[in-house]
């Protein structure tokens, strides 16, 4: 399971590309970009305004990952 935030609410807004969770960006933290999909049967969950260091300490992302194990 790929686990992406971003400093966006739209994780599709430029910034929010850019930036990614202002450590990560989304297409490296997803393996996912324009060209193409490194890991094309991943789950990803994006978490719209969740920064890098936030994603360690959020029950929503914790939740997310038990769901998928």
């Amino acid at each position: 399971m790929n686990v992406a935030g971003s400093v966006t609410a739209d994780p599709d807004h430029r910034v929010g590309k850019v930036l990614g969770d202002a450590l990560v960006t989304s297409s490296s933290a997803t393996g996912v970009d324009a060209e193409r999909e490194l890991f094309p049967d991943a789950t990803i969950a994006m978490f719209p305004k969740v920064t890098h260091n936030a994603l360690a300490h959020r029950p929503d992302v914790y939740d997310a990952i038990t769901n998928w194990w």
